[in-house]
C-alpha cells in the first residue's frame, strides 16, 4: 500500500473528512486531495503534521518499526522543549534505521524569503527504506531535516 492509501485510510479509520484532517492538522485542503490522490509528493513536514492528527506512527507509512526520538530530560531555556541527546548520531539498534537532527525552527527559503537562525534540535529515528522510498536518497551522510517556507512554486 502506497502513501497515499495510508492517508486516505488513516483519515477515514478517524472518521475524518478531508477538510476536518486538514483544519486540524494545518495543512491545507487542497494538499490533502493531492497527497490521496497521488498527485504532489508530500513533505516529511506535512506528513509529521498528519501523522499527529491520525494519531499514528511516522513509520507507518514506510512500514518500518516504530519511529524513535533519542532525547535527554534536560530543558531548553523556553521550558517547553526537551534537548536532544545528539551523540553518535548515526548508531541504532537496526541498521535500516539512522537518527537524522530535526531542526524544528530553523527554517529554509523558499521563494518569498524567510529566516530563522535558532537552532533548537531533536532527532528523528527513521527508515533508509523509508527515506529512499519516499525522498530518493541513497547517501544518508550529514543529512538533517528543516522546514522549507515560501512561496517559489
Amino acid at each position: 500500500m502506497n502513501i497515499s492509501q495510508k492517508i486516505k485510510n488513516a483519515r477515514e479509520a478517524k472518521n475524518l473528512t478531508q477538510l476536518e484532517l486538514a483544519k486540524s492538522s494545518g495543512v491545507s485542503l487542497d494538499s490533502i486531495k493531492r497527497y490521496e490522490t497521488k498527485e504532489s509528493n508530500i513533505t516529511i513536514h506535512n506528513l509529521i503534521k498528519i501523522a499527529k492528527v491520525l494519531d499514528i506512527d511516522l513509520n507507518y507509512f514506510a512500514n518500518v518499526p516504530k519511529l524513535s526520538l533519542s532525547l535527554s530530560s534536560k530543558m531548553s531555556l523556553s521550558q517547553d522543549k526537551y534537548v536532544p541527546k545528539l551523540e553518535n548520531q548515526q548508531e541504532t539498534l537496526n541498521d535500516d534505521m539512522i537518527n537524522i537532527p530535526f531542526f524544528e525552527n530553523v527554517r529554509a527559503s523558499a521563494g518569498s524569503g524567510a529566516y530563522n537562525d535558532e537552532e533548537s534540535t531533536q532527532a528523528l529515528g527513521l527508515s533508509k527504506s523509508f527515506l529512499r522510498e519516499c525522498f530518493g536518497l541513497y547517501s544518508f551522510i550529514n543529512l538533517s531535516v528543516i522546514l522549507g517556507q515560501g512561496d517559489s512554486m
